[in-house]
């Protein structure tokens, strides 16, 4: 019985808790690469968001060439 009545909270917190967390991130992200800069842009392109997983990171855009 105790485990029926916080499942209703859980599941109403859980989106909140998903969003928050993921503001968060993306935070942390641009203050690190305030701080780091293009290492930090280089690693990341590499990198997935939540998991470093290749199968779970960002596409790689090619270079343009600057003249």
């Amino acid at each position: 019985m105790l485990c029926e009545w916080a499942t209703l909270p859980l599941l109403l917190m859980w989106p909140v808790l998903v969003v928050l967390y993921y503001r968060l991130a993306r935070r942390e992200e641009a203050d690190t690469e305030r701080e780091f800069g293009q290492a930090c842009r280089d690693y990341r392109r590499h990198t997935g968001v939540f998991l470093p997983l290749k199968a779970f990171s960002r596409p790689t855009q090619p270079r343009q060439a600057t003249r």
